[in-house]
């Protein structure tokens, strides 16, 4: 009986903080959001375990993240060319990355997709539970302090994706842009030479700033949002800066009009 007084004492100011306080409901959603992608990476592991390193994993886990948005307030809306997410053929995706919060856009999208690796950096293959669904769903992880293998990775898998018709989701960027002051950062060249060596075109994806969430502001509200999916860009004639430069100039011209 005392537990049960004291659990309800705890539990009792938390709407009120939650209406009245944002940086309580910032945390709290953060803190549903984490609990929720652990959760489904633990029960992601025994359901991946029939086809181990299989991308037809991915598209599961994607729908297990998918009701996520809804419990957060989040709608999550596709517009542009979106046939193009139909296209059977093997492609490199590259989407802009502002938050941890664009990967419910990302599991949107990725069933439409069909056949999708994402590309993650090689330390990430370590974060637990996750690190280890992330492995089962087929994601390419690279060095990037050896940028020799790294590069090697890359051509290995872009052969495969070539074969079995896999599209390649990359985050340019490298990292997360958390300054709102800055469009967008550098783009890495790591998609750019898997489109160049291998022939294939890029599929650019821009998600729009995201008004409902400002983390230096610590606000996190419901809202809408937007990703944008620009026509193909196609390597042939260009070196790798060049593609690099011509894909992410069309990209902060989308997100300057997205705003």
């Amino acid at each position: 009986m005392m537990w049960l007084l004291l659990g309800m004492t705890l539990f009792l100011p938390v709407p009120y903080l939650y209406d009245t306080q944002p940086w309580f409901k910032f945390r709290f959603k953060f803190c549903v959001y984490y609990l929720w992608l652990t959760f489904m990476s633990f029960l992601m592991i025994p359901l991946s375990l029939a086809r181990p390193c299989s991308v037809a994993n991915a598209v599961l886990g994607a729908k297990l993240m998918i009701p996520l948005s809804g419990l957060l307030g989040l709608d999550w809306e596709v517009r542009g060319e979106t046939d193009l997410l139909k296209r059977p053929e093997a492609c490199v995706v590259v989407a802009n990355h502002q938050s941890s919060i664009d990967v419910l856009g990302m599991f949107v999208i990725w069933g439409r997709l069909k056949r999708v690796a994402a590309l993650a950096k090689q330390s990430l293959m370590y974060y637990g539970s996750f690190g280890i669904t992330a492995f089962l769903c087929g994601t390419v992880f690279v060095d990037r302090s050896n940028p020799q293998q790294a590069a090697q990775k890359l051509n290995s898998a872009s052969e495969t994706l070539k074969k079995e018709n896999t599209k390649l989701w990359i985050f340019p960027e490298g990292t997360r842009n958390g300054d709102k002051s800055i469009e967008m950062l550098p783009f890495k060249k790591g998609a750019f030479h898997v489109a160049v060596n291998s022939n294939l075109p890029i599929l650019p994806i821009v998600i729009a700033r995201h008004h409902f969430l400002d983390s230096k502001e610590k606000v996190f509200d419901s809202g809408t949002g937007y990703m944008t999916v620009l026509p193909l860009i196609w390597p042939q004639g260009r070196s790798v800066e060049e593609l690099r430069e011509v894909t992410r100039n069309k990209m902060i011209d989308q997100f300057r009009v997205s705003l």
